[in-house]
């Protein structure tokens, strides 16, 4: 049983004595195509973050928006671009 290295944190995953993550990446015909290992808290980590990243962002701007008030700066219309 060959160690494997994490595709995060890039650490050695030691087989046998840590849980970890494969994934596997497939063709349209079912071949494999690549495998990537990760120990199974970086890889929680990396799902979850993505969530609570986005509420710090939300809470971050908002908190800008609230300072602007109070400064007295007029906020500036929302642009969105597609």
């Amino acid at each position: 049983m060959k160690n494997k290295t994490c595709m995060i944190c890039k650490t050695t995953i030691e087989r046998g004595k840590e849980q970890y993550v494969e994934v596997k990446h497939y063709s349209e015909k079912e071949e494999i195509l690549s495998k990537g290992y990760y120990h199974i808290k970086c890889f929680r980590e990396r799902l979850n973050g993505s969530s609570e990243m986005g509420k710090l962002q939300k809470a971050a701007i908002n908190f800008i928006k609230g300072a602007s008030k109070k400064v007295g700066i007029e906020e500036e219309p929302e642009v969105t671009i597609l």
